[in-house]
């Protein structure tokens, strides 16, 4: 019951949100005289979730989801962007229960979204087994890129790391993206690249969203021996206690 009033509350929020931010606009006529904006379209939820998700601000995305699909619950697009967002916030029988509808849809889309799942409740071989299989397909850029993220992450799972980092580095040249970064420092703190890791994570630490990669880059310098540079990359952004504790970390 709790869980309700609290998914209910958010979307009132969010509605709150949609009225400010597209109120000014909803009436407002273009020179053909038609509304330039609803405030209850699926592009303004979408744009909603999508800023929320960049921001890292999940409860917004999460609420902007749940009140789309309040409206339209047949929006299969917001189906799936809302159940990626439930698995990145650790809500994964809320993410399965977003998709059951879905089951019987055999695209890459819904198969990656199970995948990503499956592969937050560690069930890491059956998400790969989905993953390779799609990678067969002749998939679109968005498609392809995705299923690349998720099958690093399962390589990264399953022990498998330099398969995992030349994917990430792959993905890198292509196009940069501060979480595909971040994943990739991760692997290459597990394989004792204390120094790269650092590296890869450097372009990240002034993104208040990544303020815990500031975290794993100090890490990685505690690891490597480095602790006046650990305590340089934390210094104005933690407690001095917490600091310290952090620089008493075992290499």
């Amino acid at each position: 019951m709790r869980a309700i009033i609290r998914v209910l509350t958010l979307v009132l929020v969010v509605q709150l949100m949609v009225i400010m931010v597209t109120g000014c606009q909803t009436g407002r006529k273009n020179l053909s005289g038609k509304n330039i904006l609803a405030a209850d379209d699926w592009a303004s939820n979408q744009a909603m979730m999508k800023a929320a998700e960049k921001s890292g601000n999940l409860e917004v995305a999460l609420a902007a989801g749940a009140r789309e699909l309040l409206v339209r619950p047949n929006n299969r697009e917001a189906r799936i962007f809302l159940a990626k967002i439930q698995t990145r916030a650790g809500l994964l029988e809320q993410a399965l229960f977003t998709l059951e509808p879905l089951q019987q849809d055999n695209t890459t889309e819904v198969k990656l979204e199970q995948a990503r799942v499956l592969l937050a409740q560690g069930q890491t071989e059956s998400a790969l087994s989905i993953i390779d299989e799609a990678l067969t397909r002749k998939l679109e850029l968005d498609s392809s890129r995705t299923a690349r993220k998720l099958k690093a992450i399962g390589e990264d799972q399953s022990g498998r790391h330099p398969a995992a980092q030349a994917i990430y580095s792959q993905l890198l040249i292509e196009l940069d993206e501060p979480t595909v970064r971040h994943n990739y420092a991760q692997s290459l703190l597990a394989t004792k690249n204390y120094q790269q890791a650092v590296t890869v994570l450097k372009p990240l630490l002034d993104l208040p969203q990544f303020s815990r990669s500031r975290l794993v880059a100090a890490a990685a310098l505690v690891k490597a021996n480095d602790r006046q540079g650990a305590r340089d990359l934390m210094e104005g952004h933690l407690p001095e206690a917490e600091i310290n504790r952090l620089l008493r970390g075992k290499k």
